[in-house]
């Protein structure tokens, strides 16, 4: 149900009583999941974002997982997988309230982001650019990222192509901001595809490759 709640942005799902009845009948070694779709909504949340909410809900989650890996065997195996991908997760839940909070406005700049949050913007879309899945990964595991990810893209486009020109702040070297996060989008899309590929998933490759025509 939380699954579902984060992929459909729209849905009533994502309110405060999935969140009680999920916590609810989660198991314990589970738990950290569940704080991860709760920072998830305080994020995507379309009419309630709480991006304060999200750094308490990183150390908590962090704390979770922590203590689920002391449990595990010393030697590293399979069974540490998905605490390894927990990791990304939590790291890319903190990265994204970052862009969120780079777009909103700052001081007397009523309605215009600053510049250096800007450029902390841009940096984090570039290491996202570069933090790409390998052959040997999880392709599960990279389709949820690249469908976070595409949410973030698609808010940075949608931020400056309905922001006045006059609110838009002046960064040497990129005069569309919108941009950032079109050619961002189209090569997280293209790469899936690629990888999708090469696991010999035509059909997901060829959906992921239509998915980029659409956009």
């Amino acid at each position: 149900m939380a699954y579902i709640g984060h992929h459909l942005a729209d849905d009533y799902l994502r309110g405060v009583s999935l969140n009680f009845q999920v916590e609810l009948s989660c198991p314990k070694e589970q738990a950290w999941r569940v704080n991860l779709y709760r920072g998830y909504i305080a994020i995507c949340h379309p009419e309630e974002q709480h991006l304060s909410l999200v750094e308490r809900v990183v150390e908590v989650i962090t704390g979770q997982c922590i203590r689920e890996w002391r449990r595990l065997p010393q030697i590293v195996s399979h069974v540490h997988v998905p605490l390894l991908q927990a990791a990304q997760q939590i790291m890319e839940l903190q990265e994204a309230a970052q862009i969120h909070q780079g777009l909103l406005p700052t001081g007397s700049n009523v309605g215009r982001p600053a510049p250096t949050s800007v450029y902390d913007m841009r940096a984090i879309v570039k290491t996202w650019r570069n933090r790409l899945a390998v052959l040997t990964d999880d392709l599960s595991h990279w389709s949820d990222i690249f469908t976070w990810r595409q949410h973030h893209y698609q808010a940075i486009v949608s931020h400056f192509d309905n922001a006045p020109a006059s609110l838009v702040p002046e960064v040497p070297g990129n005069q569309h901001q919108s941009m950032l996060g079109v050619h961002a989008s189209a090569q997280s899309i293209i790469h899936y595809g690629k990888i999708a590929r090469k696991h010999g998933l035509v059909n997901v490759c060829l959906d992921s490759l239509s998915r980029n025509e659409l956009e």
